[in-house]
């Protein structure tokens, strides 16, 4: 009798907690998500003199892939931005200038494949971003020049 009564204690337990989610109960739902989420910095190197750097990426609170997302904080060479990624998820991202047109370029000069991250615990990440893409006005402006 005694094992009926904490399984239906158990079940009860779940049915409201179930309930609390799916009436968009922020307190059920927050709690889920604590504990399945993990934050991660994320920490780049970007040229001297880089204006407002954005993190993109496949998370929907990043839009998805909205090229100008979410600003990163700091200047000079270092820039970081945290997110809250579910923990076991594969996060990939991209550093910006806040338009594709602007994306971040890898030592090769070219743009690199999607930045990929299995989230498990907090996590700092470093990639280095030699340069970007130059703003499509400049080839314009300049359409004699080698490469143009």
């Amino acid at each position: 009798m005694r094992a009926r009564a904490a399984l239906l204690s158990v079940a009860l337990a779940s049915l409201a907690a179930v309930g609390g989610c799916a009436r968009g109960d922020p307190g059920a739902a927050g709690a889920r998500l604590a504990e399945e989420a993990r934050r991660v910095t994320v920490t780049v190197g970007v040229p001297e003199g880089s204006p407002t750097v954005y993190l993109t990426g496949n998370l929907d609170t990043l839009g998805p892939w909205n090229p100008s997302a979410l600003a990163m904080q700091g200047e000079g060479r270092q820039r970081t931005a945290d997110v809250a990624v579910p923990r076991g998820d594969t996060f990939e991202y991209k550093v910006t200038l806040g338009s594709w047109d602007r994306e971040g370029l890898g030592p090769s000069g070219t743009v690199m494949p999607n930045f990929r991250l299995v989230v498990r615990s907090d996590t700092a990440v470093i990639p280095d971003i030699v340069d970007f893409k130059k703003d499509p006005r400049e080839y314009i402006a300049d359409w004699r020049a080698p490469g143009g």
